[in-house]
């Protein structure tokens, strides 16, 4: 598919990690639709000013809109390292690390599937594991390390390289990393995020539509999405 759309868009913006990859693309309309990716580009070139008026507030919303990334918003990956708690039961609390395949490991309820749950998932599912061994247990999660994650900028943008990041990000974070955009950008952002991706309070799936005029002149702050682990 890249091969393809290389062939006929002139690249702005990729940007993939461990289980992420955005692309952003200078376009005349036309979007791919492969399943089980997350494909972002940019359509319709702005003038000079505009994109300066667009890079000016970039900054000024990324600092005002990237609200702390809520942990009800992050997929658990391979390599996350887990701060795990029973209430009241000193011998099942543990440091675990997600192994590349995805699983944990615990006292009593032994391999459990980590990988892809969010930490309210993981909780709700030890502590059904465990009510065969405990009165109504009640469980944390904390997520202690992040996984490391290449995050790839190239294109129309002011600093096109590959950046280490620890934490999740969201739109405007990795639009700002990699210094914002050049003149060559455009004023809509497609994301085709992986299919039946869900969290608690939002679901994307297929193509989201980002208007960078709204969400940066007009401070949409829902517009500001996280790209979450998952999206290939």
């Amino acid at each position: 598919m890249i091969d393809r759309v290389c062939r006929i868009m002139k690249p702005l913006f990729m940007c993939f990690s461990y289980s992420v990859f955005l692309v952003v693309l200078l376009t005349s309309g036309c979007a791919g639709t492969n399943e089980g990716s997350s494909v972002a580009y940019l359509q319709q070139s702005l003038p000079d000013r505009r994109t300066e008026e667009l890079n000016n507030s970039l900054f000024k919303k990324n600092l005002l809109l990237n609200k702390p990334f809520s942990m009800a918003d992050y997929k658990i990956g391979p390599e996350d390292l887990l701060d795990i708690d029973v209430f009241q039961v000193e011998d099942l609390k543990a440091s675990v690390r997600v192994t590349a395949r995805g699983f944990i490991r615990l006292p009593l309820i032994g391999r459990v599937k980590a990988a892809g749950l969010t930490v309210a998932e993981l909780e709700d599912t030890l502590s059904g594991k465990l009510e065969k061994y405990l009165e109504q247990p009640v469980v944390s999660v904390f997520v202690k390390e992040y996984r490391s994650q290449q995050i790839t900028v190239l294109g129309a943008v002011k600093n096109p390289q590959q950046y280490s990041v620890s934490v999740p990000k969201r739109l405007l974070e990795i639009l700002s990393i990699a210094g914002g955009l050049t003149d060559e950008a455009g004023d809509l952002c497609y994301i085709q995020k992986a299919s039946g991706e869900s969290n608690s309070t939002q679901r994307y799936a297929g193509t989201v539509v980002i208007n960078l005029n709204e969400l940066l002149m007009k401070g949409k702050a829902e517009l500001n999405i996280p790209l979450s682990s998952g999206d290939v």
